[in-house]
């Protein structure tokens, strides 16, 4: 795998402002930004594009274009699996009502191994393979 990112804090100790890219083994690209300091409020899209279809997650809704050219259609929130916050997760966790965390230390471990990567790769302006 390996990442390639640009990163703004802004002068700040956080990450304000990045775009990153990763190209998976298979060859598959994934790419990301976030813009902390736009002048709108929290908007969030998540999508997802392949050979089939198109899945547009956005502020809260969620939309498919199944095939190719098709258009986006919402999927109505009673067709969506019911949801659960971290904070909710952890505690049933806690009492005993789960067995297994939604995400595993392993899921984390890889988002900060990914993480170190993209702030590698955004101080040397090269890709990082990890």
């Amino acid at each position: 795998m390996e990442v390639y990112a640009s990163i703004d804090n802004r002068g700040t100790g956080v990450d304000i402002d990045s775009a990153v890219t990763v190209r998976f083994e298979g060859g598959a690209i994934c790419t990301w930004s976030v813009v902390g300091s736009a002048s709108i409020r929290w908007h969030e899209d998540v999508s997802f594009h392949g050979e089939r279809g198109t899945a547009l997650y956005r502020n809260g809704k969620l939309w498919v274009a199944k095939g190719q050219d098709a258009d986006l259609v919402e999927v109505p929130a009673k067709e969506l699996p019911p949801t659960r916050t971290p904070v909710e997760d952890f505690v049933d966790l806690l009492l005993g009502r789960r067995h297994e965390a939604a995400a595993t230390a392993e899921s984390g471990y890889q988002v900060a191994r990914l993480t170190e990567a993209a702030w590698q790769s955004s101080v040397t302006g090269l890709p990082v393979r990890f």
